[in-house]
């Protein structure tokens, strides 16, 4: 896509900033220098899949490479989805802006159910078939893994070939097998997927046959294609010798996840029963103290965040995880860089944990009982007890947080009308606890999902309960959860549907799939977009029945559509673990007792965790750089900077412009001061709010410094992190007695240059309008439509040039007028219109 027709579409929708790349640290290379160009795709929203720490490492994994160019492409917005539409343009990549059909692989993230119909929007809008079947040698090879490749069944008519299990090191090689057939001649596609499929961890759809019984159940499944008939996930060993981003890419806009995260163990020991990723991710491997103490101060010094998040399965398990949080918050203390865990087991977090996160500012806690009683959390395995939530809980309260959130699951199998009371018992007792901690009153926020039962886990032969059952026992809870002290979120019980529907369905649920995104289906895990009546039709188009399908019990000896994904965890050992369940037994941690599920990893020191009793001590140098503590800072300046914001980057909100200015100061280490507070934040002041879309050289913002700096330094190490479209243009010392910026400015001075089509009668339009007695503008905000009059705001308008105008705009009786407004009435044209029109702010007064 060229650069230009997207800049013109970026105005009209929302969030402009999710589809402009250019992030810090993202990956720029001659496409022309390399061997193999690869498109990896998350299907969400951009501050979604920027999240995603997984693509992440593969965008690194590839991009260490000379011969491959890995760039990105998420799911665009429904308005953007038109915007393409409407104007004939392919989805492309975020670096290049090269359409993905025009790429070598294009590669899906598949995190959760409720996305696959996107995966189809973004293959169709980037000019790919959507079937496999109908894709040729011209086409891109078209791949996916995550969680969701353990069940790849839904999508096995439109995905090429899946990566099960660990993918740094099988894109590699995937990357490899597409070099080398794009050398040889590149025209036979079956041949590709021949050599694709002889890669450990990958399947190919197109080589497997599902044969069913005259009931519907699976009758078989086989390789026709002379391989195997079982894939065997793929699994790495050494998470410290294994690749990692070290400079994050890092976003303009806010993301979902704003933050660093630091992958410290991967896969889990605990066993419980509901939970899919503590089976797929097996076995447990730990990364040294070090690597995650380098890993942080690289993340940290290559893009400005102030949080660092402790990630695993179950963080609190990790073996040497409060010597790591001593060591890096003595690194980090004095930057304003808080840590937090957000997977905490009960019974791992200590008094000392919650001290030392508390350090920065108090990041948030979530405990997750899952079930309400006892007896339900021992049959889910689920080695929790009453008494040590509530000791948590207390000890959360009593070192000074005032709220704590609870996450449930209504629906587990065996669960009863005593276990929903429990959720609510439970509830009570922890704000209890709460309340006896004292000091400030004590909140409990509660969580409540419906039982998705998913592949490879003892419950996979367990339905979801029926929807009404799902609305009642939600009804049951929000009755008393639902209000204060309280507060209860729940999501809507048609989505966990779809969900399950699809976490279990075998090839013949992909037709329904398909039907639904003919019938308009995106965003199906966004509550604004999903429409169950849609995929109810759907699954009644593809035959099915989507609340059946959802509510499907299988047989132990059936075949399961999954049963050739191969995860390591033998099938008899889950149907043991069921039947643990069923008589509410535990399973001990396999780190202290190996229960033989199937991996045979008792013998692999990677499960037994690095030696990590102590981490390395930060260095404790004298600091004559960087961020100021409160109550040391002495004395102080105000630097005011002006600084241009042009495109792409004129697309920022002005929310977004504070965002890169905060994280540019940190990587520069200037000497900014922080307020004081529970929440610390750094002293700048930032002048009136330009409109997304608009230029300008006139921006200014206040610094508050320790006192005595270089000013040219200042600059020239502020420049040096920030984009180019952002520069500092000069820079001064205010006066004690000068106001902050922006105060006192009520008139703005704009110039546009028009499309060709107006230059005619330009003169005489500006003469109409100046002769006015009111222009009436349409307003439309989340709040609803209203018409404001602009024209007391209007100073002047002036012809400088074809098609080129300067023009003042002022604040009258307290409002103010935005600069794209004026065309509307002033030539006769529609606010969308009006939006594409270039504009520059060119003076301030």
């Amino acid at each position: 896509m060229p650069i230009n027709q997207l800049f013109s579409i970026c105005p009209l929708v929302g969030k402009p900033s999710r589809y402009i790349g250019r992030e810090i640290n993202s990956c720029v290379k001659e496409p022309g220098s390399v061997a193999l160009r690869a498109a990896l795709c998350f299907p969400d929203t951009y501050e979604v899949g920027i999240s995603h720490l997984g693509l992440k490492v593969l965008y690194e994994a590839l991009n260490r490479r000379d011969d491959v160019y890995a760039e990105r492409a998420y799911a665009p917005w429904t308005d953007m989805e038109a915007q393409l539409r409407e104007n004939g343009l392919r989805l492309s990549t975020l670096e290049t802006t090269t359409p993905l059909a025009e790429m070598d692989i294009v590669g899906f993230t598949l995190q959760y159910e409720l996305s696959f119909t996107n995966i189809l929007t973004m293959l169709e809008l980037g000019g790919i078939p959507l079937l496999a079947k109908n894709r040729d040698a011209s086409h891109p090879l078209v791949i996916a893994g995550g969680p969701c490749a353990f069940n790849p069944e839904p999508l096995a008519e439109i995905i090429d070939a899946f990566a099960v299990g660990d993918g740094e090191e099988a894109i590699l090689d995937i990357s490899d097998a597409v070099i080398k057939w794009k050398a040889s001649g590149k025209t036979d596609r079956a041949e590709l997927l021949k050599s694709v499929a002889a890669i450990e961890g990958v399947y190919v759809p197109a080589h497997f046959e599902v044969t069913y019984r005259e009931d519907g159940g699976i009758a078989g499944i086989r390789n026709t294609a002379g391989g195997p008939d079982r894939v065997r996930k793929r699994i790495l060993r050494d998470l410290d010798a294994a690749v990692y981003p070290s400079k994050p890419l890092l976003p303009y806009m806010t993301a979902v996840h704003n933050r660093i995260t630091l992958e410290v163990a991967r896969g889990c020991s605990r066993g419980c029963r509901f939970c899919q990723a503590g089976y797929i991710y097996r076995p447990v491997r730990e990364r040294a103290p070090e690597t995650i103490i380098k890993y942080a101060e690289d993340a940290v010094a290559s893009t400005g965040y102030d949080e660092i998040s402790l990630s695993s399965l179950s963080t609190g398990d990790y073996t040497g995880l409060l010597p790591v949080m001593r060591s890096l918050m003595d690194s980090f203390e004095d930057k304003r860089v808080s840590i937090s865990l957000p997977s905490l087991r009960v019974g791992t977090l200590t008094p000392e944990m919650c001290r030392e996160i508390k350090r920065v500012r108090k990041t948030g806690f979530t405990i997750a009982p899952e079930a309400g009683s006892q007896r339900l959390r021992d049959a889910i395995n689920k080695n929790v007890t009453e008494e040590a939530l509530i000791e948590t809980a207390g000890t959360v309260f009593r070192e000074g947080w005032d709220l704590i959130k609870l996450y449930f699951m209504i629906g587990l199998p065996t669960e009863t009308d005593e276990d929903i009371q429990g959720i609510i018992d439970l509830s009570r007792k922890v704000q209890e606890a709460g309340r006896k901690a004292g000091g400030r009153r004590k909140s409990v926020n509660v969580g409540v999902s419906a039982f998705v039962p998913k592949a490879h886990t003892p419950f996979q032969w367990a339905g979801q309960i029926p929807i009404s059952e799902i609305r009642r026992r939600k009804d049951i809870l929000a009755g008393v959860l639902g209000k204060k002290p309280f507060s209860m979120k729940s999501g809507i019980a048609e989505t966990s549907v779809v969900e399950s529907a699809f976490a279990r369905g075998g090839r013949r649920t992909g037709k329904a799939l398909m039907a639904a995104w003919k019938r308009g289906a995106r965003f199906d895990g966004w509550m604004e977009c999903f429409d169950y009546k849609l995929w109810q039709d759907a699954f009644r188009d593809a035959g099915l029945d989507i609340e059946a399908e959802a509510a499907r019990e299988f047989g132990l000896d059936d075949i399961l559509p999954w049963d050739h994904i191969d995860a390591g965890v033998s099938k008899q050992f889950l149907k043991k673990e069921l039947e643990a369940a069923r008589m509410k037994a535990l399973t001990p941690d396999c780190r202290v007792s190996c229960s033989a599920c199937g991996l045979k990893c008792a013998q692999d020191r990677q499960t037994e965790g690095p030696a990590c009793a102590a981490a390395p001590a930060a260095p404790k140098a004298a600091r004559t750089d960087g961020p100021v503590p409160a109550g040391k800072k002495g004395m102080s300046a105000r630097v005011r900077v002006r600084y241009q914001k042009i495109m792409p980057l004129a697309l920022l909100s002005h929310n977004e412009v504070m965002m890169v200015f905060f994280r540019a100061i940190s990587r520069a280490g200037l000497p900014i001061l922080f307020s004081e507070g529970f929440n610390p934040h750094p002293k700048l002041s930032f002048g009136p709010a330009l409109g997304v879309g608009i230029e300008s050289e006139v921006e200014i913002l206040d610094m508050e410094l320790n006192f005595g700096i270089d000013l040219n330094n200042v600059v020239s190490k502020l420049n040096a992190q920030l984009p180019e479209e952002m520069r500092i243009l000069e820079s001064r010392v205010l006066r004690p007695d000068e106001p902050a910026a922006g105060f006192g400015l009520t008139a703005f001075t704009y110039e546009a240059v028009l499309p060709e089509k107006h230059y005619a009668w330009l003169e005489q339009a500006v003469s109409v309008f100046m002769a006015l007695d009111a222009a009436p503008v349409k307003r439309i905000s989340d709040r609803g439509e209203k018409v404001l009059d602009i024209r007391p705001m209007v100073a002047g308008i002036v012809v400088t040039g074809p098609g080129k105008l300067r023009f003042m705009l002022q604040e009258s009786g307290g409002k103010s007028a935005k600069p794209h407004e004026l065309f509307q009435p002033l030539l006769g044209i529609g606010p969308s219109e009006a939006r594409t029109i270039m504009i520059k702010r060119i003076g301030m007064q």
